[in-house]
Protein backbone atom coordinates (compact mmCIF):
# COMPACT_ATOMS: atom_id res chain seq x y z
CA UNK A 1 0.00 0.00 0.00
CA UNK A 2 1.03 3.56 -0.90
CA UNK A 3 0.54 6.34 1.49
CA UNK A 4 -0.92 9.19 -0.23
CA UNK A 5 0.95 12.81 0.39
CA UNK A 6 -2.13 15.02 -1.03
CA UNK A 7 -4.17 15.09 -3.90
CA UNK A 8 -2.22 15.97 -6.57
CA UNK A 9 -0.82 12.49 -6.46
CA UNK A 10 -4.41 10.96 -6.49
CA UNK A 11 -5.78 12.72 -8.53
CA UNK A 12 -4.10 10.73 -11.61
CA UNK A 13 -4.72 7.92 -9.75
CA UNK A 14 -8.38 7.98 -9.48
CA UNK A 15 -8.56 9.82 -13.35
CA UNK A 16 -7.52 6.57 -15.01
CA UNK A 17 -9.97 4.70 -13.22
CA UNK A 18 -12.84 6.52 -14.45
CA UNK A 19 -13.57 4.67 -17.66
CA UNK A 20 -16.92 3.10 -19.18
CA UNK A 21 -18.20 -0.33 -16.99
CA UNK A 22 -16.19 0.00 -13.82
CA UNK A 23 -17.36 -0.96 -10.84
CA UNK A 24 -17.15 1.07 -7.86
CA UNK A 25 -18.14 1.12 -4.12
CA UNK A 26 -16.19 4.51 -3.53
CA UNK A 27 -17.73 7.21 -3.03
CA UNK A 28 -16.15 10.22 -1.29
CA UNK A 29 -17.24 14.16 -1.63
CA UNK A 30 -14.65 16.33 -2.85
CA UNK A 31 -13.89 18.21 -0.33
CA UNK A 32 -13.60 15.04 2.17
CA UNK A 33 -9.92 14.30 0.35
CA UNK A 34 -7.97 16.41 2.22
CA UNK A 35 -9.07 15.23 5.82
CA UNK A 36 -8.38 11.30 4.55
CA UNK A 37 -5.50 12.07 3.33
CA UNK A 38 -4.15 14.14 6.36
CA UNK A 39 -5.80 10.82 8.73
CA UNK A 40 -3.37 8.26 6.57
CA UNK A 41 -5.07 7.57 2.82
CA UNK A 42 -3.16 4.54 0.77
CA UNK A 43 -3.67 3.28 -2.59
CA UNK A 44 -2.92 -0.03 -3.62
CA UNK A 45 -3.07 -0.05 -7.56
CA UNK A 46 -3.36 -3.55 -9.56
CA UNK A 47 -4.02 -4.58 -13.15
CA UNK A 48 -7.37 -3.13 -14.33
CA UNK A 49 -8.53 -1.76 -10.64
CA UNK A 50 -7.52 -0.01 -7.44
CA UNK A 51 -8.19 -0.10 -3.84
CA UNK A 52 -8.48 2.95 -1.63
CA UNK A 53 -7.50 2.20 2.13
CA UNK A 54 -9.14 5.00 4.83
CA UNK A 55 -7.65 4.69 8.09
CA UNK A 56 -10.00 4.22 11.07
CA UNK A 57 -10.02 3.43 14.58
CA UNK A 58 -8.41 -0.02 15.10
CA UNK A 59 -9.02 -0.77 11.08
CA UNK A 60 -9.51 0.24 7.38
CA UNK A 61 -11.96 1.24 5.46
CA UNK A 62 -11.47 -0.43 2.07
CA UNK A 63 -13.11 1.11 -1.08
CA UNK A 64 -12.13 0.00 -4.99
CA UNK A 65 -12.58 0.03 -8.52
CA UNK A 66 -12.56 -2.62 -10.40
CA UNK A 67 -13.00 -2.16 -14.07
CA UNK A 68 -15.07 -4.58 -16.58
CA UNK A 69 -12.52 -8.14 -17.43
CA UNK A 70 -10.22 -7.75 -15.16
CA UNK A 71 -9.68 -9.85 -12.18
CA UNK A 72 -10.48 -8.31 -8.49
CA UNK A 73 -7.47 -8.64 -6.32
CA UNK A 74 -8.14 -8.26 -2.71
CA UNK A 75 -5.86 -5.75 -0.76
CA UNK A 76 -3.04 -7.02 1.34
CA UNK A 77 -4.93 -5.82 4.69
CA UNK A 78 -2.38 -6.29 7.50
CA UNK A 79 -4.67 -4.89 10.14
CA UNK A 80 -8.87 -5.34 10.80
CA UNK A 81 -10.52 -4.86 6.89
CA UNK A 82 -14.17 -3.51 6.17
CA UNK A 83 -15.71 -2.32 2.88
CA UNK A 84 -19.14 -2.63 2.55
CA UNK A 85 -20.42 -3.62 -1.40
CA UNK A 86 -23.90 -1.90 -2.46
CA UNK A 87 -26.09 -2.72 -5.57
CA UNK A 88 -29.40 -0.82 -6.65
CA UNK A 89 -32.20 -2.87 -8.03
CA UNK A 90 -31.28 -5.00 -11.51
CA UNK A 91 -27.90 -4.41 -11.64
CA UNK A 92 -26.64 -6.74 -8.87
CA UNK A 93 -24.00 -9.12 -11.03
CA UNK A 94 -20.95 -7.51 -10.52
CA UNK A 95 -21.35 -6.35 -7.15
CA UNK A 96 -22.37 -10.12 -6.31
CA UNK A 97 -19.48 -11.26 -8.39
CA UNK A 98 -17.14 -8.67 -6.35
CA UNK A 99 -18.07 -10.47 -3.24
CA UNK A 100 -17.32 -13.87 -4.24
CA UNK A 101 -14.53 -12.61 -5.13
CA UNK A 102 -13.62 -11.58 -2.01
CA UNK A 103 -15.08 -14.33 0.26
CA UNK A 104 -12.86 -16.47 -1.83
CA UNK A 105 -10.02 -14.69 -1.14
CA UNK A 106 -10.96 -15.27 2.80
CA UNK A 107 -13.54 -12.22 3.50
CA UNK A 108 -16.15 -12.69 5.33
CA UNK A 109 -19.84 -11.53 4.77
CA UNK A 110 -20.77 -10.52 8.03
CA UNK A 111 -24.31 -8.79 7.23
CA UNK A 112 -26.51 -7.20 4.73
CA UNK A 113 -28.40 -4.19 4.62
CA UNK A 114 -31.54 -2.60 2.68
CA UNK A 115 -31.67 0.95 2.20
CA UNK A 116 -35.23 2.37 3.27
CA UNK A 117 -36.73 5.52 1.91
CA UNK A 118 -39.50 7.71 3.69
CA UNK A 119 -40.77 10.12 0.67
CA UNK A 120 -40.97 13.81 0.64
CA UNK A 121 -43.88 14.67 3.35
CA UNK A 122 -44.27 17.47 5.63
CA UNK A 123 -43.05 16.48 9.39
CA UNK A 124 -45.69 17.59 12.47
CA UNK A 125 -45.09 18.87 15.55
CA UNK A 126 -41.67 20.78 16.72
CA UNK A 127 -38.65 19.68 16.99
CA UNK A 128 -37.67 19.81 20.75
CA UNK A 129 -33.84 18.81 20.31
CA UNK A 130 -30.86 20.74 19.44
CA UNK A 131 -27.66 20.32 17.01
CA UNK A 132 -24.51 19.59 19.23
CA UNK A 133 -21.69 22.06 18.42
CA UNK A 134 -18.49 21.39 16.97
CA UNK A 135 -17.24 22.03 20.38
CA UNK A 136 -19.12 19.12 21.50
CA UNK A 137 -17.14 16.52 18.95
CA UNK A 138 -15.40 14.21 21.21
CA UNK A 139 -18.54 13.73 23.52
CA UNK A 140 -21.14 12.75 20.20
CA UNK A 141 -17.54 10.76 18.90
CA UNK A 142 -17.65 8.57 22.68
CA UNK A 143 -21.25 8.71 22.48
CA UNK A 144 -21.29 6.55 18.91
CA UNK A 145 -18.66 4.55 19.85
CA UNK A 146 -20.43 2.95 22.89
CA UNK A 147 -23.59 2.27 20.40
CA UNK A 148 -22.24 0.77 17.41
CA UNK A 149 -19.49 -1.45 16.33
CA UNK A 150 -16.56 0.45 15.62
CA UNK A 151 -15.42 -2.04 12.52
CA UNK A 152 -19.05 -2.10 11.33
CA UNK A 153 -20.88 1.03 12.21
CA UNK A 154 -19.57 3.24 10.05
CA UNK A 155 -18.14 6.04 12.29
CA UNK A 156 -16.89 9.29 11.07
CA UNK A 157 -13.66 10.30 12.31
CA UNK A 158 -13.28 13.39 15.11
CA UNK A 159 -12.25 15.97 11.36
CA UNK A 160 -15.10 14.81 9.62
CA UNK A 161 -17.93 14.97 12.13
CA UNK A 162 -16.52 18.46 13.50
CA UNK A 163 -17.90 19.57 10.06
CA UNK A 164 -20.70 18.04 9.94
CA UNK A 165 -21.84 19.39 13.55
CA UNK A 166 -20.82 22.38 12.27
CA UNK A 167 -23.73 22.05 9.04
CA UNK A 168 -26.17 21.03 11.63
CA UNK A 169 -26.35 17.54 10.53
CA UNK A 170 -27.35 15.81 14.22
CA UNK A 171 -29.99 16.49 16.67
CA UNK A 172 -29.05 15.02 20.40
CA UNK A 173 -30.65 14.77 23.66
CA UNK A 174 -29.10 15.10 26.75
CA UNK A 175 -29.76 14.46 30.33
CA UNK A 176 -27.86 14.84 33.80
CA UNK A 177 -26.20 11.65 32.87
CA UNK A 178 -24.54 13.06 29.51
CA UNK A 179 -25.91 11.93 26.07
CA UNK A 180 -28.50 10.08 26.16
CA UNK A 181 -30.02 9.64 22.50
CA UNK A 182 -28.66 11.01 18.76
CA UNK A 183 -29.39 11.32 15.49
CA UNK A 184 -26.69 11.73 13.22
CA UNK A 185 -27.68 12.64 9.02
CA UNK A 186 -26.15 13.44 5.89
CA UNK A 187 -27.71 16.29 3.80
CA UNK A 188 -28.15 15.95 -0.10
CA UNK A 189 -29.24 18.10 -3.06
CA UNK A 190 -33.03 16.64 -2.90
CA UNK A 191 -32.64 13.92 0.44
CA UNK A 192 -31.01 13.44 3.41
CA UNK A 193 -29.73 9.82 4.41
CA UNK A 194 -29.80 8.97 8.54
CA UNK A 195 -26.18 7.35 9.71
CA UNK A 196 -26.64 6.50 13.21
CA UNK A 197 -29.91 6.78 15.54
CA UNK A 198 -28.95 5.49 18.98
CA UNK A 199 -30.45 5.97 22.60
CA UNK A 200 -28.57 5.36 25.71
CA UNK A 201 -29.92 2.12 27.38
CA UNK A 202 -31.62 3.20 30.20
CA UNK A 203 -33.88 5.88 27.80
CA UNK A 204 -34.92 3.22 25.47
CA UNK A 205 -38.86 2.22 25.53
CA UNK A 206 -39.92 6.25 26.29
CA UNK A 207 -40.38 7.55 22.80
CA UNK A 208 -36.97 9.54 22.44
CA UNK A 209 -36.22 7.58 19.10
CA UNK A 210 -39.37 8.99 17.69
CA UNK A 211 -38.82 12.13 19.25
CA UNK A 212 -35.28 12.53 17.58
CA UNK A 213 -36.45 11.39 14.45
CA UNK A 214 -39.29 14.13 14.08
CA UNK A 215 -36.63 16.45 15.01
CA UNK A 216 -34.89 15.92 12.38
CA UNK A 217 -37.81 15.38 9.59
CA UNK A 218 -38.43 18.87 10.69
CA UNK A 219 -35.01 20.35 10.89
CA UNK A 220 -34.50 18.87 6.90
CA UNK A 221 -38.02 20.46 5.92
CA UNK A 222 -39.93 16.98 5.26
CA UNK A 223 -37.48 15.80 2.50
CA UNK A 224 -37.18 12.86 1.45
CA UNK A 225 -35.06 10.53 3.63
CA UNK A 226 -33.14 7.37 3.25
CA UNK A 227 -31.72 4.96 6.04
CA UNK A 228 -29.93 1.70 5.90
CA UNK A 229 -31.12 -1.16 8.09
CA UNK A 230 -29.65 -4.57 9.04
CA UNK A 231 -31.63 -6.92 7.09
CA UNK A 232 -33.72 -9.33 9.89
CA UNK A 233 -33.28 -6.67 12.28
CA UNK A 234 -36.75 -6.51 13.33
CA UNK A 235 -37.00 -3.98 16.06
CA UNK A 236 -34.99 -1.36 13.56
CA UNK A 237 -36.96 -2.20 10.32
CA UNK A 238 -39.95 -2.07 12.22
CA UNK A 239 -39.25 1.40 13.91
CA UNK A 240 -38.54 2.67 10.26
CA UNK A 241 -42.10 0.94 8.87
CA UNK A 242 -44.34 2.56 11.37
CA UNK A 243 -42.89 5.68 10.52
CA UNK A 244 -43.50 6.15 6.49
CA UNK A 245 -40.26 3.92 5.52
CA UNK A 246 -40.31 1.50 3.03
CA UNK A 247 -37.69 -0.74 1.20
CA UNK A 248 -36.32 1.06 -2.43
CA UNK A 249 -34.68 -2.14 -3.50
CA UNK A 250 -31.38 -1.23 -2.78
CA UNK A 251 -28.69 -3.62 -1.16
CA UNK A 252 -25.33 -3.82 0.46
CA UNK A 253 -23.15 -6.75 1.57
CA UNK A 254 -20.44 -6.02 4.69
CA UNK A 255 -17.45 -7.73 4.51
CA UNK A 256 -14.33 -8.15 6.83
CA UNK A 257 -11.02 -8.88 5.79
CA UNK A 258 -7.74 -8.76 7.12
CA UNK A 259 -6.14 -9.45 10.14
CA UNK A 260 -8.09 -11.48 13.07
CA UNK A 261 -11.45 -10.79 10.41
CA UNK A 262 -11.06 -14.11 8.95
CA UNK A 263 -11.02 -16.64 11.06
Amino acid sequence: MERIEDFAALSPLLTAQLKPGVYTNHLMAPGDYDREIAAGLTVFPFPGGLWLRRSRAGHGLYTFYWQRGAELCPPPAAEAAVTEIVWRPGKEARALEAVARLEEAGWRVLFRRSRWERPACPAEGAGAYGCPDPTQADAVLAFLREQFDPLTGCLPNRADLEVQLAAGEAVAAWDQAGLCGLLHFQTGRTSSEIRHLAVRADQRRNGLASGLLNAYLIKTGGAKSLVWARQGNGPAEGFYQSRGYRPDGWQSAVLAGGKDETT
